[in-house]
């Protein structure tokens, strides 16, 4: 009986952890989008950047 529960209590551990782990992995996902994300925009913004500090030098240079 007891070896019935013992081995009850490991499939139920196991069905724990990998339920836990397929969690992880979409949260994984999403962080690893969000990253993807942020890394696109970081890159627009530098380019707007480069764009108005080059209009600023020519508005100075037109001065």
């Amino acid at each position: 009986m007891s070896n019935e529960l013992a081995t009850k209590k490991k499939q139920e551990n196991k069905a724990f952890a990998e339920a836990a782990l397929a969690c992880e992995k979409i949260q994984m996902n999403k962080v690893e989008q969000e990253v993807k994300s942020l890394k696109q925009e970081v890159v627009e913004i530098s380019k707007l950047l480069e764009f108005l500090i080059d209009g600023d030098q020519v508005l100075y240079k037109l001065q």
